[in-house]
């Protein structure tokens, strides 16, 4: 399953059907057919707090990642 979320503020439709794509092809040529993915699409000052909270660093980042093997964030 495949679910992403995106922040208001940005251009969903667009953004929603670009990122399905990007994702379902990424899974199909690592072979991963029955797999769980989410994204989180936002801004600055959501990722800035993200990055404080679960790494302890008050700044904004491009990119945070969980592994599957913990707790959702």
């Amino acid at each position: 399953m495949i679910q992403i979320n995106i922040n208001q503020d940005l251009n969903q439709t667009f953004m929603l059907k670009l990122v399905e794509r990007a994702a379902k092809a990424a899974l199909k040529q690592q072979h991963q057919d029955d797999v769980d993915l989410s994204i989180v699409l936002t801004d600055d000052d959501q990722l800035k707090s993200l990055n404080n909270t679960y790494r302890g660093i008050d700044s904004t980042t491009d990119v945070l990642s969980f592994p599957a093997s913990e707790p959702d964030p």
